[in-house]
């Protein structure tokens, strides 16, 4: 396999580009694009300085919808997770749930947006929160934010991946009802699932864009037409709309349907996909707000469709979450069409947009590693910067990917609790980078972007900034301001409630949420690697 240091060209003069007071005044973010994207020079930026290193343009505008729907799809992960989501307030909790959460997420969508438009980098938050946090703050708020949301999308694709290894032992299980999954059962349908998708990431980035294209529109057409009934009776409108279910053990059902967000942040919480891939697609700083407002669009059709489709043609759910299965999902499918054929069938067509998911979980995780080692953030990142000769995508850090994510999957075998908390410290991970890039810029009344030219030192050893150039989708001042409030709350209040047990009593260690210990030991980590740099 041959690899490369450029992902436009390979570096043959050394060219660092620092950008200074002196500098003369910078086009807009499209233009700076497709400049660097043509130029005959391969530039290495320092880290947290706008990006002149940058991968081919190789993703169309509806490619890149594909890419952010499929790899966000609410539906499919509101099915994987429902089982859970169903103890926090029954099937209208989950409905109204999901709805407050999306609308929540809207918030965020549009701050991230904002800055999306006016920086189009993959560093994405960690590129972000060295402007917005200004030349005293910048590079500490860069820092965290740039290591929160790697390993965010290291656990993002063991979290698709356990889902893809379940379905696929749901499907077994239903073809051969004496069947009885155990946990090295489910161990080994992950390790293959996941070598099956890092391979795929490995090996045809270059056709992500036609297979995320078309793997939208199939996705559209199953959530359509799926699950159909064959003359079972449905559910009332009450038991769907009306009554609440709290069998979580925690007395006040306000908190109760607090903690039933966790499962609809997961489905809809990752409004910064398509930011990834800022870097290889024509007039960024238009498109991927275009992308974003898409992504959330078709996320909350189909995903409310999906439920209220699901909860009146499986009237009894209570008989499925007592019964041991590997898949409970399944077996809503079974209740609803009453036909192991149908079920399968089901069970194949969820399976497709999952699989995509993942590939375009990989990719991401690939491209933000990526920026890291780009920018010498990481250890070893001379190898692990490196990029494929033949399909110009992130080898080594996509392979490096792989490996830790089945790494995690052998917490599986000692504990699901830990593995499932781990996966789902996701929406935990990520608030915390949005966080850090969003806390500054609307503490600073979002004046770091405003000027028309910029120049910014390494987040590190940030010493001098000015702001970049508005993008092309920009908010009015005080609205924006208003909106960027408003995402931080929320995503400050709800990183602190996801970390409460999901149920009560706290009797064994099943029931404990690990999530807050596993996030500040990383934030212990990212904080002590950053001082040994320092030093």
């Amino acid at each position: 396999m041959k690899v490369r240091r450029s992902l436009s060209s390979p570096v043959s003069n050394g060219v660092t580009y620092t950008p200074t007071s002196s500098t003369p005044k910078t086009a807009a973010p499209d233009e700076r694009s497709a400049s660097s994207l043509t130029s005959g020079q391969s530039v290495t930026p320092k880290l947290g300085e706008p990006l002149a290193n940058n991968p081919q343009i190789k993703f169309s505008v509806l490619g890149l919808c594909g890419i952010a729907f499929t790899t966000g799809e609410s539906w499919v992960a509101l099915g994987n997770s429902l089982t859970l989501a169903i103890y926090n307030g029954g099937p209208a909790g989950v409905i109204y749930g999901f709805i407050v959460t999306s609308m929540c997420y809207w918030l965020v969508a549009a701050a991230i947006a904002e800055l999306a438009s006016a920086m189009p980098s993959t560093a994405t938050t960690y590129r972000w929160a060295s402007v917005t946090g200004g030349p005293r703050y910048g590079g500490i708020c860069s820092w965290f934010a740039g290591y929160w949301l790697w390993v965010a999308w290291i656990v993002g694709p063991a979290s698709l991946v356990s889902f893809m290894a379940l379905q696929a032992l749901a499907i077994y299980e239903i073809l051969n009802p004496g069947f009885v999954a155990y946990d090295w059962h489910i161990f080994c349908s992950y390790v293959v699932c996941n070598c099956t998708v890092c391979f795929l990431v490995l090996f045809a980035d270059h056709l992500l864009d036609h297979l995320h294209l078309g793997g939208w529109f199939v996705s559209v057409v199953i959530c359509a037409i799926s699950p159909r009934i064959t003359g079972r009776a449905y559910s009332d409108s009450q038991t769907v709309w009306t009554d609440w279910q709290n069998e979580t053990g925690w007395a006040n059902d306000g908190f109760v349907f607090c903690l039933g967000m966790l499962n609809a942040a997961l489905a809809v919480g990752a409004p910064d996909i398509s930011c990834h891939m800022a870097e290889q697609i024509p007039r960024p700083s238009r498109n991927l707000p275009f992308t974003i407002l898409t992504q959330y669009g078709a996320s909350f059709v189909t995903g409310l469709t999906y439920l209220i489709t699901l909860f009146y043609t499986a009237p009894d759910l209570s008989s499925i979450t007592a019964t041991r299965t590997v898949f409970p999902l399944a077996r809503i499918y079974y209740q609803a069409t009453g036909s192991r054929a149908a079920t399968v069938g089901l069970l194949i067509v969820a399976l497709i947009p999952t699989i995509l998911g993942a590939t375009g979980a990989y990719a991401i995780a690939g491209r933000q590693g990526w920026s890291l080692a780009r920018e010498k953030a990481l250890p070893f990142s001379s190898t692990l910067v490196r990029l494929s000769e033949r399909t110009n995508a992130p080898f080594n850090v996509v392979l490096l990917a792989g490996v830790l994510t089945s790494a995690l999957g052998t917490i599986y075998l000692a504990s699901a609790t830990a593995f499932n908390a781990i996966t789902g410290s996701f929406v935990v991970f990520s608030s915390l980078s949005y966080l850090a890039a969003l806390v500054p810029h609307a503490l600073s009344n979002r004046r770091h972007i405003k000027s028309s030219s910029w120049t910014t030192a390494s987040p590190m050893t940030a010493n001098s900034a000015t702001s970049p150039s508005r993008g092309y989708f920009r908010l009015p001042d005080r609205l924006g301001l208003i909106i960027c409030v408003a995402a931080c709350i929320y995503l400050a209040v709800f990183v602190v409630i996801f970390c409460f047990p999901p149920s009560l009593p706290v009797s064994d260690a099943g029931k404990v949420n690990y999530t807050g210990v596993i996030v500040g030991g990383w934030t212990i980590i990212t904080a002590a690697y950053g001082g040994m740099r320092m030093m």
